[in-house]
């Protein structure tokens, strides 16, 4: 059998989706998941890609299967399972490999991990994912960190599945279907640049998007309760903040993907009432708070949209459902009532 352009390692949602990316842009991929039969059924499903998907029940078949230099996206979670599968994969790869975390892992621990790695001849590429399970299927952003000469070996790759804006406007090219992505525009990737960089990079690309959920969040929160009895019956309003967010979404200049999210939930459910309001943060908020912090950088905006998330398991409000709702929607992050 020929061998595979790359391979992938963890096959979650975002694994599946990004695998099929690579695939429908004619790419040869491999793939590997600690359960089997996840990875049996995953290749049955998804028979026809422009590329080819095969399948590997073992890391020495994943690791047989891959064109040398050989190149691995790993998508597990961050932390102690990411240094596990390292560790087994680094039994099966040769110097020269290439091993990509394209989860949002802590830079600090990618700096540690590209020394380790060097150190017995593989190279290390610690590459931001954005745009959530949808973007990874027809479009991420992506920023990817490490040596230039890895950069060089994953650029064809990483430029084919990113997301593509039109160069005359800057607006992102939309339309992209299974088998049919887009192929024309400028890619949304860019070499970051050594070590760590690309982590860190998309870990304050996550504080940001932690203070933009939570500005949105407050204004919907506000427009719920203007037409609380305790206003003057002049000043109450019945807003429908399903039209008014499909009003915002276009030409307006808060207009979003973040904001599209949320027009979409509300539709669904005005009361957002499957969201219980209690909000998790997933580790980047408090990373770039701590950078700040190191730096004497105030970010006031960013800090109060982390500890918002702290008080909400606390304390539960209409703007807490409209951020699980958003979260929800972009990353399959579940915050919903009992029976939601």
């Amino acid at each position: 059998m020929p061998l595979s352009d790359i391979g992938l390692i963890g096959l979650a949602v975002m694994g599946q989706n990004l695998a099929l990316n690579i695939a429908d842009h004619g790419f040869a991929i491999s793939v590997y998941n600690r359960s089997t039969a996840k990875t049996t059924d995953f290749v049955a499903a998804n028979p026809g890609t422009p590329g080819r998907i095969t399948g590997c029940p073992s890391l020495q078949a994943f690791a047989a299967s891959l064109k040398r230099p050989r190149k691995a996206v790993l998508l597990v979670q961050a932390g102690a399972a990411t240094d596990a599968v390292i560790d087994d994969l680094v039994q099966v790869f040769e110097p020269g490999d290439i091993i990509i975390d394209g989860g949002n892992a802590h830079w600090l621990d990618t700096i540690r991990r590209e020394k380790a790695l060097k150190a017995r001849g593989l190279r290390f590429v610690g590459s931001g994912v954005s745009g959530g399970e949808e973007g990874a299927r027809f479009g991420p952003a992506l920023m990817p960190g490490g040596e230039f000469s890895s950069w060089q070996e994953i650029e064809p790759i990483w430029k084919a599945i990113a997301a593509k804006v039109d160069p005359a406007t800057g607006v992102e090219l939309k339309g992209a279907m299974p088998g049919k992505p887009i192929t024309g525009g400028v890619p949304c990737t860019a070499y970051i640049g050594e070590n760590g960089a690309g982590h860190y990079v998309k870990m304050v690309h996550n504080g940001i998007e932690y203070g933009l959920m939570q500005a949105y969040a407050e204004g919907f929160d506000i427009l719920r309760h203007a037409g609380d009895a305790h206003l003057p019956a002049a000043q109450r309003y019945d807003f429908n903040l399903a039209d008014i967010a499909e009003v915002w979404r276009h030409g307006s200049v808060v207009g979003s993907w973040l904001l599209d999210l949320t027009a979409s939930a509300l539709a669904e459910d005005p009361a957002l009432s499957q969201f219980t309001g209690h909000v998790q943060d997933s580790g980047e908020g408090r990373w770039t708070i701590e950078a700040a912090i190191a730096e004497a950088v105030p970010v006031e905006v960013l800090a109060s949209a982390l500890f918002a998330r702290f008080r909400s398991r606390q304390d539960h409000t209409f703007a807490e459902k409209v951020l699980s709702a958003m979260r929800y929607k972009f990353g399959g992050h579940v915050e919903r009532a009992a029976g939601g």
